[in-house]
């Protein structure tokens, strides 16, 4: 996959960079299950806006050869926190990232404007990745922690839903914030379920992002193509031993 979102790793916390891995290498796996490893060879992006999606703020702007998104320290400046009752989502970007066979995948991008001088911090949500075996069945708490502002213990759960089309819809408990996934009938591929964190006043996303494959010993293009280096390195091994007999 060509393209980066490059994020300032010193100024993520471990989480941070955890979601930002997860997000990104799953968008890429999710591009080449849908539209092959040709698929991901030559991208391009734009920044056109999606369905749902009315306006971008002033700033945004994302390369159309290698992806970066970038908005000035000077826009955000602008940015005011939404009190209209649109917790988490102050402001959106979107776009798609197109593959040279005119095959494309939209991104959707929400931007939360936090008013730091309320001495109220924003709950912390946990992403994860999990690797499975289509049939299995998924069972996860999701987890969180907050600050104890504007009220202790006041964390409040919410399923957003899950990206990638599975064949069974998930259910979610909003009260032991458990999420449960039957994946039979769906295809091997990369699917992310989000879950919404609020305090009452600022929200995160956890992302679950779970990697589905075949029982039949299917692997990754990765691990795939290290083992055929690994065998034709065996085959010239056996050419190699069987000139010296």
């Amino acid at each position: 996959m060509f393209g980066y979102v490059i994020p300032n790793q010193a100024a993520l916390s471990p989480e941070a960079q955890a979601r930002y891995r997860a997000a990104y290498c799953g968008l890429c796996r999710r591009i080449g299950a849908l539209h092959g490893t040709r698929g991901r060879l030559t991208l391009s992006y734009d920044q056109v806006l999606n369905s749902g999606i009315t306006d971008q703020p002033q700033g945004f702007t994302v390369d159309p050869v290698t992806g970066a998104l970038h908005i000035a320290a000077a826009d955000t400046n602008t940015y005011l926190d939404n009190n209209s009752g649109n917790i988490g989502a102050d402001y959106a970007f979107s776009g798609n990232i197109k593959a040279s066979d005119g095959s494309s995948v939209e991104f959707d991008w929400l931007f939360d404007a936090v008013n730091t001088g309320s001495g109220n911090l924003a709950p912390v949500a946990q992403d994860a990745v999990i690797n499975a075996l289509v049939g299995d069945t998924i069972d996860y708490t999701v987890l969180a922690t907050d600050d104890g502002n504007p009220l202790p213990a006041n964390l409040t759960f919410t399923f957003i839903g899950m990206l990638g089309g599975p064949a069974n819809a998930p259910t979610f408990d909003t009260a032991t914030h458990k999420l449960n996934w039957l994946t039979s009938g769906s295809s091997i591929g990369t699917y992310i379920a989000q879950v919404r964190v609020s305090d009452g006043a600022l929200t995160d996303i956890a992302n679950i992002t779970i990697n589905l494959r075949n029982g039949n010993g299917t692997i990754p293009e990765p691990a795939v193509l290290s083992l055929m280096g690994l065998g034709l390195l065996g085959f010239g091994l056996a050419r190699r031993r069987n000139k010296q007999a």
